[in-house]
């Protein structure tokens, strides 16, 4: 009887054994699948991100190229208008008033930023490549440091202006444009309009500039992504 129970005891170890191996093998065959499930999940969020973040630059640079011969036009009329105003203004009344009221609007660059803000909310810079993280990086840095800068002031420039030219046309002008009446403004008054028109020429200029520069480092971006996720 006691030869019986030990057999009996070793089979018992053998199979609790094998159920043991059967068990530790099926839940790391578990974890594996989970994680490679995960991987493919965060793989197509990667891909995901860099065709709408493609999206986003290609209208980046789109926009760039809309607004850079409306900033030169304006600047040109900046010019124009500096120059009557330093003239017998008497004689140039029409052409001042119509030269202010196409100064005065402006259209500036606002990048297209919502893959990247999604990149940095959601903590989706992890699942892009190191190079193309650092040039989105780079990138975003670059609109945030110079052309929203850039903006701002050029908008608080343009509210400045805006104020100062009722110290040259008698606000009726606006009731009967058909009519603009210049006011006697002293050379004092004039050398303060044409100069904030100088500073508005001036921010445009730089403006356009980091525009240029702007549409350089997401076509470099653009290249990038390519070259590293042969997405075209």
């Amino acid at each position: 009887m006691e030869v019986h129970h030990l057999k009996t005891t070793r089979k018992n170890f053998w199979h609790y054994s094998f159920e043991f191996l059967m068990l530790f093998l099926a839940v790391t065959a578990g974890f594996f699948a989970d994680n490679l499930r995960e991987e493919n999940v965060e793989h197509h969020r990667e891909l995901k991100y860099m065709h709408t973040l493609i999206e986003d630059l290609k209208k980046d640079i789109n926009e760039i190229d809309r607004i850079r011969p409306l900033r030169i036009a304006r600047e040109d009329s900046i010019g124009t208008l500096i120059s009557l105003l330093t003239k017998e203004r008497d004689k140039y009344t029409n052409d001042i008033y119509r030269l202010v009221n196409a100064t005065e609007g402006y259209e500036s660059f606002i990048r297209n930023d919502r893959t990247i803000q999604q990149l940095k909310s959601a903590a989706g810079m992890r699942l892009i490549k190191e190079e193309v993280a650092a040039e989105i990086m780079k990138y975003d840095n670059y609109i945030i440091s110079e052309v929203d800068w850039n903006n701002r002031t050029e908008a608080n420039r343009i509210d400045y202006y805006k104020q100062l030219r009722f110290d040259l046309f008698d606000v009726k002008s606006i009731i009967d444009p058909d009519q603009p009446v210049l006011l006697p403004a002293t050379e004092t008054i004039v050398n303060k309009v044409a100069g904030a028109l100088y500073q508005i020429k001036r921010i445009s200029e730089t403006c356009r500039e980091s525009g240029d520069s702007a549409k350089v480092k997401a076509s470099n971006l653009l290249v990038t992504i390519s070259e590293k996720y042969r997405i075209h």
